[in-house]
This record gives structure tokens, sequence and C-alpha cells, in this order.
């Protein structure tokens, strides 16, 4: 038994599809709930047909899951994006089968496939990939979190201090409380923002957001919304860019000495990407074995003050000069087409 939390904001078009894979799960009881933000697309109307609809207009995503969370009949909780599929009728049998022996400190995520526009990007091979590896920094809300109300109850819900990176702080609050696993079998997930916003645009973003949020410095999210509920063009970096310049400069010498060291050992810590990208773009192995062997002899190595420092260097260098420069160049470049 399982209560299935979808947060929805103006998903009309593609909640309907979901909610159809759900009403075909078997051998397995389900209750819906969608916990809405606001919507004026009609997707509350379309949810009631299948599910139990909470509101309030004025919550983002992480309010949103807690409120739906509050509605949950079962102990454990399934947390989906609206854009979500389900191909296998019984993905969530086998999920819970899989989950219920590993006891209630066990948090599960699906491996990701894309589906829609530009799915055959390589970027996209590389996410599945990487969405399966069960690594901190790898988890967030496109997978589906499977969580137990006792770890859900002892991490005390999504944090709602900020309308996105819910996803993000609640996987490394699991961490912190219990285990994250992969769940057997492949959830479906939309390409919708990367198409929208951009592969590249978006990757850098979400590596930045990451990076800074490890470094604790939340003034950056108070100068830049790098998240927004529903994209609808290319993703600017100026902003970003801006900020992360402030950020450096606003703080005296030794606070911007601390940021970009968090950084930097926030980059050697995820070095083992190297190792992915290798494995999926020339290996093509989903076994990961130069990530492997990344663990065993580089990672080890790399455990030092020396490799965070130059790993501190490399970022601030390119995050202060070499893409202000980049983005200044593709800037005028488009003027010039204009």
């Amino acid at each position: 038994m399982v209560s299935i939390i979808i947060p929805t904001l103006n998903e009309a078009l593609l909640l309907p599809a979901l909610l159809d894979d759900l009403s075909k799960q078997q051998d397995i009881d389900l209750q819906i709930v969608v916990a809405d933000g606001g919507s004026v697309d009609g997707t509350c109307e379309v949810a009631r047909e299948h599910a139990t609809v909470v509101q309030n207009p004025r919550a983002h995503r992480a309010e949103q899951l807690n409120l739906g969370a509050a509605q949950a009949r079962h102990e454990w909780m399934l947390f989906l994006h609206a854009d979500s599929r389900l191909r296998d009728p019984y993905l969530l049998r086998n999920a819970l089968e899989f989950m219920t022996p590993l006891g209630p400190q066990t948090a599960g995520h699906f491996p990701l496939r894309f589906v829609g526009p530009d799915s055959e990007h390589r970027g996209f091979r590389y996410l599945s990939t990487k969405s399966a590896l069960n690594r901190p920094f790898t988890i967030n809300g496109d997978q589906g979190f499977l969580v137990h109300r006792n770890v859900f109850d002892a991490i005390g819900g999504f944090d709602s201090s900020m309308p996105f990176l819910e996803d993000q702080r609640f996987a490394q609050q699991v961490w912190r409380h219990g285990n994250w696993v992969t769940l057997p079998g492949e959830l479906c997930t939309s390409t919708r923002r990367f198409s929208t916003e951009g592969f590249g645009r978006r990757y850098l973003t979400m590596a930045v957001v990451m990076g800074v949020n490890e470094a604790g410095v939340d003034d950056f999210f108070s100068l830049v919304n790098a998240y927004t509920p529903e994209p609808s063009e290319l993703l600017d970096l100026g902003p970003i860019i801006a900020a992360i310049r402030e950020i450096t400069f606003r703080h005296g010498p030794d606070e911007s000495f601390r940021i970009w060291s968090e950084v930097g050992q926030f980059i050697r810590l995820n070095a083992w990407q190297l190792g992915l990208v290798l494995d999926v773009y020339f290996l093509q192995d989903a076994a990961a074995p130069i990530t492997g062997h990344f663990d065993r002899l580089a990672a080890p190595i790399l455990d030092s003050s020396w490799a965070d420092a130059l790993a501190s260097t490399l970022a601030a260098s390119f995050f202060l000069v070499v893409l202000p420069s980049w983005w200044l160049t593709h800037k005028r470049a488009i003027l010039r087409r204009q």
C-alpha cells in the first residue's frame, strides 16, 4: 500500500497520462494525492476524477509536497512529478516488494529514462546512467522518492525555506538518517525543461546551484532565481554570472576564500563523473568500470587539500573569467545577427 503525492502547477496537459499510468498499476493499493500550488489551467478538475486534491494557491514545491504528505494514509509514500510516466504496470508492486525487507530507514529512487523533445541528445544518456548509481548529489525529485513515514517524520519533511532545491536537501537528509537504494525498473520523465532552457545551460545552472548550496551561500539565491516553475524560453545565464561575481566580491577575502574552498571540495567529491563520461560515451558500459577504477585508485589520491585547492582555483577561473567572457561574446554575436 502506497500513497502517491504529486505536486502540480498548471499540469493539465501532462497529468492525465500519469494518472492513467497509475490506474493501470497491478497488485498494489494506491492512494493518489495531488497537491496543487495555484493552477489556472484546469489541473485540479482533471485530478479530481482520480485523486484527492489539496490546494494552496501560494504554496511552492516543498510546501505542496508537505501538504500532500499530510493527507497520506499509508506508511509508504511515493513523491512523483506530474511529468513522470510508469510504463511497467508492475513497477510500484515490484518497488514496494524490494523495499519492504530493507526496513523503514531505507528510501528508494528509480533510474530515469528521458522521453520527449530532444530525448536522443547524448546528454540524456549520461543523466540516465548517473540516475541509477545511487551516489550523493545524484538523487533528485525526477527519480521519484519512495519513503517510509518514519524517515519522512525524522527529517521533518521537505525544507520549505526556498522555492526550489527541496529534493536535493531532502535527499541529503535521508543520507544522514538512513540509506538510499536504487529501485528496480525505470521511471520515465520529460525532457521539457532541458529542451526549453537548453541542455547545457540547464545543466550548468544545476551545477552552480548545487555547489553554492553545499557551500552554504544562501544569499546567492536572494540575488537570482535559478529555477522557474514553468520554463518558457532559453535560460539566461547573465543573472547567474552576475550573482557569482557579486557573492565573490561582496564578502571579504577570508569569506570569499572559504566559499570557493567549499565549492572546490564539492567539485573534487564529484570528480568521479569524469570517469562516468568515459564509461557512457567511450565504453558505452552502464556498469561504469572506469568510474569504479576511479573510486579505487584516483579518489584516495585526490582526497587532499591540494586537490581541493586546485579544484577551487579552476572553478573560480571558469566562473569569474571564462564563462563571463564566453557569455559576453555570445550576446554580442546575437546582437550582430539581429
